[in-house]
């Protein structure tokens, strides 16, 4: 590994974000880009345990290994400063041991109540998946992963972004992202460009699953996320979580969730 490769990842549950965030990262220009290798693993390579896209014709691919995915982003990119990859944490959920080494671990955090309520819609648009079930625990995954980093990787306390915070001052708190990470910010990071679909991204591990396919860009699941320019000016204000009409399943996952949540928050980059 050369001494002058940042190697990042970012952890976050479903709906937090976390493609925004990876737009911002690739928008640096020095960036290359793993997009969710632990979770095509999880969800459509050839050991998966979440069998939900089976039956969707095109998605599954056998070479999605997490052999495969760490021979990948072990490699040195010459043409690269850093290397970031998206994780969603449910990929290595009890398996914590299979994550590439020589990485530096982040995380991402959002509200359960508007995660939940993501996807919430999700599940109903596009993704048949019991949130309920699958991911009644998944605040309590990340918290987990959170502590092997410290106990067992032997890292310092890894930087939290909360999704509230970073739409409120992106500049702020992608500065200090990058401050606590070892990377120069750059103004790049806060503007990109309006795209259609993945393929013109260029980023690593999008030739699978159903979520990347261009008949599913114009839905719920990325279009936002694709078709964004940037966080916004700033002028966004946290929610008064109280006031939302969420269903009372999404008010029972979040819950679940709340303490977990608060304890990470707490812990977040301060603004």
């Amino acid at each position: 590994m050369s001494s002058d490769q940042a190697r990042i990842m970012i952890w976050s549950t479903p709906r937090s974000l976390s493609t925004a965030f990876t737009r911002s990262m690739s928008a640096r220009g020095d960036t290359k880009i793993f997009w969710e290798p632990y979770l095509n693993c999880y969800s459509y390579g050839r050991d998966r345990t979440l069998h939900w896209a089976d039956d969707i014709p095109g998605v599954i691919n056998d070479k999605y290994t997490f052999n495969y995915v760490n021979d990948m982003m072990g490699k040195f990119q010459s043409d690269s400063k850093v290397l970031f990859a998206k994780c969603m944490i449910e990929g290595i959920t009890g398996n914590f041991d299979v994550v590439a080494p020589g990485y530096k671990h982040t995380f991402l955090i959002r509200h359960p109540l508007k995660m939940y309520r993501s996807f919430e819609k999700l599940s109903e648009d596009l993704v048949p998946i019991d949130y309920k079930t699958t991911f009644k625990n998944i605040y309590q995954e990340l918290e987990k992963f959170y502590d092997h980093v410290i106990n067992e990787l032997g890292q310092s306390a890894p930087p939290i972004i909360d999704a509230d915070d970073l739409l409120a001052q992106p500049k702020t708190v992608l500065s200090k992202y990058c401050e606590l990470i070892g990377i120069p910010f750059t103004p790049k990071m806060l503007k990109w460009d309006c795209v259609e679909n993945f393929s013109v991204l260029d980023w690593e591990c999008t030739d699978v699953g159903a979520i990347t396919r261009p008949e599913h860009t114009e839905g719920l699941t990325m279009s936002k996320a694709l078709q964004s320019t940037g966080f916004g000016d700033g002028s966004k204000k946290k929610t008064n979580y109280s006031s939302e009409d969420y269903s009372d399943d999404v008010k029972e996952c979040a819950e679940h969730a709340l303490p977990v949540y608060e304890r990470l928050y707490d812990l977040r980059i301060k603004i």
